[in-house]
């Protein structure tokens, strides 16, 4: 299995999932999305009709990449360096991004952060800038908000009209900034509200922005643990400057003292480069209403809290605070597979054929009897850089979520029942009669698949928050997904995968029985 054909699939992958997604989404600010994904799609079934996959997928790759992967990549670094009021970098970025993609209004982003960047410095000119965006709703709105934010006149930034929830997806600033300026001007209930609806799964395109709104409701109402839980888990991507602000934020509206808050959350110059201080904080907290909240706001605030220990539940990964020490069977996994393919290498190449019956592939032939430590050893070798890739990928994606809920030594024996059931079964039942010759570890992935599956069955009979039945879905997908890919594949094991994924669901569940008993 070639790179180029590997390459060929991931990239058919992204752009089918990005059509429909912009399609069924429908949104006129990003008609220019959706177009390039159907003049990707265009291009990719040209070059599959002709071309050889192996060959089409270079170009291919090359081309989704410059148009959808290098242009998502740029405006979220855009984001944060706008976020952070680096106007120029913002400028900078924005000037190649157009480039790329030269629809949706982004041609006039590099006008936005320049007229930004001069009125950062009072320069008149950026009144005449400013006058030319107002033609273009988008930027002249985000416009207004970076200065009305910069200029904490919350009042103003709430009498500007509020963001259509159709729109919220495709630029979210506006409608964020609205939130915190509700916050600020001690509208907390009506931020509860939005939190209430966003923390739900049926809460659509607010669901989809639910950790920043319940970041910014627990902040505003004091809950310096539960805005800690969010920066340590799904939000700790999240720039240490405006960590630290939001800590503060927590901590004043908890009614603790500017000058502690300030000494122990702002070390070091980063609080000086958000334009924030003791004095500010001073004149934060004597600008709002400090009132406690009401019982039926604790309420509130204690549902959203038990959706959210759902979320922790069904997603352990997003909370686990990342890093290899919260999953250090999966990431001692992946460096053993790394090393075994490091000295397959050295021994004459992965995919040298003598090379790998030498070291423990497992072979089947007529009249040959398998040798049994061949069933284990054939898991650890990798049939070239790809195949090892691929499978430590999906290792790092499914990994974690199973190591979490059964724990280590329930996680080994999945994957090892995983990984020699496949084997097992692949030689002695599906290919019984036929010669070929088996390695990879993609029988005990699957397996991590079919572990993920019953232990999301055995949660989905507590969960109320339909967060669980979302998450099966997406197994099902994924399922469907590797087999359809399987076979169109001739040289990939369905039957190892399918083999796999059952070995994994039956241990998964019977390790769990033996754990509840």
């Amino acid at each position: 299995m070639s790179v180029g054909y590997v390459l060929f699939w991931i990239s058919a992958m992204l752009v089918g999932t990005g059509t429909f997604r912009e399609f069924r989404a429908r949104r006129p600010e990003r008609s220019g999305w959706l177009s390039v994904y159907v003049m990707l799609a265009i291009f990719g079934a040209a070059l599959a009709v002709s071309l050889p996959l192996e060959i089409a997928g270079h170009p291919f790759g090359i081309a989704v990449f410059v148009f959808v992967v290098g242009p998502g990549i740029g405006l979220a670094r855009m984001e944060r360096a706008a976020l952070a009021g680096a106007w120029t970098r913002a400028r900078h970025l924005a000037s190649t991004i157009r480039l790329l993609h030269p629809f949706d209004g982004y041609w006039r982003m590099p006008s936005l952060y320049r007229a930004l960047e001069l009125d950062a410095k009072n320069d008149p000119a950026a009144a005449a800038l400013f006058a030319k965006l107002a033609t273009d709703r988008r930027w002249s709105v985000r416009a207004q908000v970076y200065r009305l934010r910069r200029q904490e006149n919350w009042e103003a930034l709430l009498e500007m009209p509020s963001t259509d929830l159709r729109a919220v997806l495709s630029d979210p600033l506006p409608f964020l900034a609205r939130l915190r300026a509700l916050g600020e001007c001690g509208r907390r209930s009506e931020l509860l509200a939005v939190a209430e609806i966003a923390s739900m799964p049926s809460g659509g395109t607010l669901h989809l922005l639910r950790h920043p709104i319940l970041l910014y409701t627990f902040a505003y109402f004091g809950e310096g643990t539960l805005v800690q839980r969010m920066l340590t888990g799904p939000l700790r991507s999240m720039p240490p400057w405006l960590r630290d602000f939001w800590l503060a934020t927590a901590g004043l509206y908890a009614g603790g003292d500017p000058e502690r808050i300030a000494r122990e959350e702002f070390a070091g110059p980063r609080f000086e480069a958000f334009r924030e201080g003791v004095g500010a904080l001073n004149r934060r907290r004597n600008a709002l209403t400090m009132v406690p909240p009401t019982d039926d706001e604790k309420r509130r605030l204690d549902a959203i809290t038990s959706t959210l220990s759902s979320e922790t539940i069904a997603m352990p990964e997003l909370y686990s605070g990342g890093g290899f020490r919260h999953m250090p069977i999966t990431a001692s996994l992946a460096l053993i597979l790394g090393a075994v393919y490091v000295a397959e290498e050295l021994a004459g190449g992965s995919e040298n054929l003598k090379v790998a019956i030498s070291m423990g592939a497992l072979v089947v032939q007529p009249g040959y009897v398998p040798e049994i430590w061949r069933v284990v050893a054939a898991n650890f070798l990798h049939f070239g850089a790809v195949h090892l890739a691929m499978n430590v990928a999906a290792l790092f994606a499914l990994g974690p979520f199973v190591e979490k809920h059964l724990g280590s030594i329930r996680y080994l024996l999945v994957l090892a029942a995983s990984g020699v059931g496949s084997m097992a079964l692949t030689a002695y039942v599906f290919y019984a009669g036929r010669e070929v010759v088996l390695v990879g570890a993609s029988g005990a992935i699957m397996g991590l698949v079919g572990a993920t599956a019953a232990v999301l069955l055995r949660l989905r009979r507590n969960d109320r928050s339909g967060l669980v039945a979302k998450r099966l879905q997406s197994v099902a997908f994924i399922l469907l997904l590797q087999f359809a890919f399987d076979f169109l594949t001739p040289k990939v094991s369905l039957a190892a995968h399918a083999g796999g994924a059952l070995c994994g669901f039956a241990a998964a569940l019977l390790v769990d029985a033996i754990r509840r008993k």
